[in-house]
């Protein structure tokens, strides 16, 4: 029984690790929709919530463990997918806005959302770094990998 837990356990932390690194995605992509083409702004107030919570659950789950460390790196991951994304968004509509007669403000958005998704990125990077100092790899408990 105390198996079956444990596997359930580790289940709704790899859930949460998943939500916790592609919400942040869906996130951009449905306020950029919400702002320049009219969509409903219950769609990222409900993504949002849903990644707070899954953020809850992961550390909850995870606690102290090194399940921690998979939990910071899904959530810089998520933020580096938005800042990588952002990166040729903001050529394009930069490019747009110059030649093609696009909006200024598709382009103000995708620097402010890839300016702090790379803000972001490095405060989980950091705490990241931070967290592998404090949990040298001899003080794990199976040496095993």
């Amino acid at each position: 029984m105390r198996a079956l837990l444990e596997g359930i356990r580790g289940c709704v932390a790899l859930l949460s690790v998943f939500f916790v690194g592609v919400l942040p995605t869906v996130i951009a992509v449905t306020v950029f929709l919400c702002f320049f083409h009219e969509l409903d702004w219950l769609y990222p107030l409900v993504s949002i919530g849903v990644w707070f919570l899954s953020q809850f659950v992961a550390f909850k789950v995870t606690k102290e463990g090194w399940g921690m460390g998979v939990v910071l790196e899904g959530v810089s991951g998520g933020m580096g997918w938005i800042w990588m994304l952002s990166i040729p968004a903001t050529l394009w509509f930069l490019i747009s806005g110059i030649f093609m007669e696009g909006s200024w403000s598709h382009l103000i958005y995708s620097f402010v959302v890839g300016a702090f998704a790379k803000g972001s990125l490095r405060s989980f990077n950091n705490s990241l770094s931070e967290w592998h100092i404090k949990h040298k790899p001899e003080d794990r408990k199976d040496k095993g990998g």
